[in-house]
């Protein structure tokens, strides 16, 4: 499908970051957050990468989670020393420092930049729920995330395979000279890692280890050497491990990078992706509070040119 095939949305879908008593507190970086669900999704655990100064996207994203998941726990961890100005109990039920988890953690601080370091801990993370907290599943989400539906179709789906994965995009873009091109996504990665989702079975742990491999020893952001942190390596997954299955729905991290495949309509006061079912979760990636209508992202296929970050 062609850029020629993007039409305007009927809907709009207004960033849940643009509110005036939450914007002191939040920066334009991406970050990462995890749910685990202890039994249907609806039992959930859900944990953030969360730095001092981004209580916000945590706030955020887990209020949309207890939303529609209502029996949801939401844990967070902490990639920094918690701060006494700040009031973690309101963000999430509970709070831990990714150090206490991570006897590497300042080794790992000294070597990676802020966006690298946050990426890099995350199937650490995962094997921490898994091994210590004995939960059975997790899924992970970005925090510039918001989630609009139950997420208990997950749980389904995590009962017959290891890995849930979702692309970038599902259809082709064209060659018409525009970001983002499908090359865009060979070299930042197939996969969108703001999500991901992991059965604590089958080759479940030998894949962790083999992703904290990749993500501790060669977690940089250096397209130029093969290397975009945590997600550029997942695109070798699905070769690699069993029971991996990649989620085609497109209300499943719709973003700014697939607008030229998915357009919103609202129904019944529901977002809907057109011809594909309700809007699952949006991925608001990049988006500066204070510039509301568009994203920091070098995207130019959409009238749009700003930042960097995938």
């Amino acid at each position: 499908m062609g850029r020629s095939a993007v039409k305007t949305a009927p809907a709009t879908l207004q960033s849940p970051y643009y509110d005036s008593s939450a914007r002191p507190a939040l920066h334009a970086l991406d970050l990462e957050i995890l749910c685990a669900p202890d039994q249907p999704i609806n039992h959930a655990n859900v944990f953030h990468h969360l730095l001092k100064q981004l209580p916000g996207y945590a706030k955020v994203l887990g209020d949309s989670i207890l939303r529609h998941n209502p029996s949801a726990r939401f844990l967070v961890v902490l990639c920094d020393e918690k701060r006494p100005d700040i009031d973690y109990a309101a963000v999430a039920g509970e709070v831990i420092t990714a150090a206490d988890i991570e006897p590497r953690w300042g080794e790992l601080s000294r070597k990676y930049n802020i966006v690298e370091l946050n990426t890099c801990i995350k199937p650490r993370v995962f094997q921490f729920l898994f091994e210590e907290r004995g939960i059975p599943e997790a899924i992970y989400f970005d925090p510039d995330i918001q989630v609009y539906q139950p997420l208990d179709f997950m749980h389904l789906e995590l009962t017959s395979h290891t890995i849930l994965l979702t692309p970038h995009i599902c259809t082709p873009i064209g060659m018409d000279g525009r970001i983002p091109s499908e090359n865009t996504f060979l070299k930042f990665g197939i996969y969108n890692l703001g999500f991901i989702a992991i059965a604590d079975r089958g080759d479940a742990r030998k894949f962790l280890d083999w992703w904290k491999g990749h993500t501790y020893e060669m977690g940089y952001s250096d397209t130029y050497k093969g290397m975009f942190v945590d997600q550029l390596p997942i695109n070798l997954a699905p070769v690699f491990f069993r029971d991996v299955k990649i989620l085609l729905r497109r209300g499943l991290n719709m973003a700014p990078w697939n607008l030229h495949e998915r357009s919103l309509q609202l129904e019944n006061g529901q977002f809907v992706v057109e011809n594909d079912g309700p809007l699952v979760f949006y991925h608001f990636s990049s988006l500066k509070p204070a510039f509301v209508n568009c994203p920091a992202t070098p995207i130019t296929a959409f009238g749009w040119q700003t930042g960097q970050t995938w």
